[in-house]
């Protein structure tokens, strides 16, 4: 699994969220309509390619939707690795989301903010990758 999905994921679960909340108040300051479009388009597209009852889908709205309004672990890790697949098996797919990514991370660094990371990691044992405030990510390892 590379960062790509993994970012998709933090994209698509600020989108999720923002459908309970204030984008505003999940991203920090203002988020422009710009990136307000790409997100919207970045969740659409992968839930029209997943289907909206998709269990990887209904699992992203339930973490959104959820008291503590945070993505589980599991489900981020369900959805990156079916993302992957679906990825691997339809290029344009693919690059579909590979261009979202890619804008909302330019978005990002356009504002000041890091854009997040791309990375692979092979690790062995207990780990966590997770997507904060700020597009801050971080790995717990245990």
């Amino acid at each position: 699994m590379t960062g790509l999905e993994i970012a998709a994921v933090g994209y698509m679960f600020a989108w999720a969220k923002s459908r309970v909340q204030s984008l505003g108040e999940i991203a920090g300051e203002g988020v422009d309509s710009t990136a307000r479009l790409l997100l919207k388009n970045l969740y659409e597209t992968v839930e029209s390619k997943l289907g909206r009852e998709s269990r990887e889908m209904q699992r992203l709205r339930a973490d959104a939707e959820s008291d503590d309004g945070e993505l589980r672990e599991g489900t981020e890790r369900y959805l990156s690795s079916s993302l992957e697949g679906v990825m691997e098996d339809d290029p344009d797919f693919a690059t579909a989301v590979r261009g979202f990514v890619e804008k909302l991370n330019s978005e990002h660094t356009q504002n000041g903010e890091a854009p997040v990371s791309h990375y692979t990691a092979n690790i062995k044992g207990n780990t966590r990758n997770f997507i904060q405030g700020n597009n801050n990510h971080g790995n717990t390892f245990g």
